[in-house]
């Protein structure tokens, strides 16, 4: 908070004074849990949903974060600062008796700087059952989560069936880069990975990380970014157990569906097709070889 008073006397003794008072609040880091520098462990489910915060709308994990079942929904970052002027006018006589004080209110909300719509994780995500963000929203870069990696572990039962390790990433946004997720190293899913309908108003509709390996089926379909790469960039390789459906991407640049910049490997089918780009590279580039 500042305070400013300015004063003016006039000829006949009259004193007008003027007081600003200025308060800029900021709304916090974090919206449910904050840890500032060690690991965050959730030995069960852990769920955050409707959390908001000026950056990392739901969580903020200096180190590493694991957990069970992990769902992150309706979480936002907003950036939000609010700024409040009050200015007071206040006139007094050459007797100095008060004649008259008038008060005049203004507030001023922006939205900067609002990254992280659901969580910041500096260390790697590891989550022993299913990940689910759903409609996380940032005001700024990365609509969900950014993280050095993220692996999604699930069990075999008794049955020989695979429980839990599946990623679902459906409806997030960003004002800025990456519409939902941003690791800055590997995403491993012993399960299938489904990222449908994320945008960015920037580059990277869905997901960026270096390589993905996924453990079920792939499945990006109608993610956007105004930028480059539609619905994912990936600059290692991408190894797909199951099928892979790659439809109905689109980017306001290069890339329509996305880039991988070293081999990708399906190992059931794959299904490539009504993704656009507004310039090159209408569905996918590849830096190196391709195996269906």
């Amino acid at each position: 908070m500042t305070v400013d008073t300015q004063v003016e006397t006039s000829a006949d003794g009259t004193v007008v004074t003027t007081t600003t008072t200025t308060t800029t609040t900021i709304t916090g880091v974090g919206g449910a849990l904050y840890v500032e520098n060690g690991d965050a462990t959730i030995s069960g489910a852990a769920s955050f949903t409707n959390n908001t915060a000026s950056s990392a709308g739901a969580v903020y994990v200096g180190g590493e974060l694991k957990t069970g079942d992990l769902t992150f929904s309706n979480n936002k970052a907003n950036g939000e600062v609010t700024v409040e002027t009050v200015v007071v006018v206040r006139t007094y006589d050459a007797d100095g008796a008060l004649v008259s004080e008038e008060t005049t209110t203004t507030s001023k909300t922006s939205y900067d700087g609002a990254n992280y719509g659901a969580a910041y994780v500096k260390g790697a995500v590891t989550v022993n059952g299913n990940a689910t963000f759903t409609n996380n929203k940032a005001q700024g870069n990365v609509g969900a989560m950014e993280a050095a990696s993220l692996t999604v572990v699930g069990a075999t039962n008794e049955e020989g069936e695979l429980v839990g390790g599946a990623l679902l990433v459906n409806a997030n946004s960003a004002v800025g880069d990456y519409g939902a997720i941003k690791l800055n190293g590997n995403l491993k899913t012993d399960g299938d990975a489904t990222f449908d309908d994320n945008g960015a108003v920037g580059t990277v509709g869905a997901v960026e990380a270096v390589n993905a390996t996924i453990g079920g089926a792939f499945t990006a379909t109608n993610n956007e970014a105004t930028g480059d790469y539609g619905a994912f960039k990936l600059s290692g390789a991408l190894n797909v157990a199951s099928d892979a459906t790659i439809t109905g991407n689109t980017a306001g640049a290069n890339y329509g569906a996305g880039y991988v910049g070293e081999d990708v490997t399906v190992g059931g089918n794959a299904t490539i097709s009504k993704n656009t780009a507004t310039d090159n590279v209408g569905a996918l580039a590849v830096g190196g070889d391709v195996t269906i």
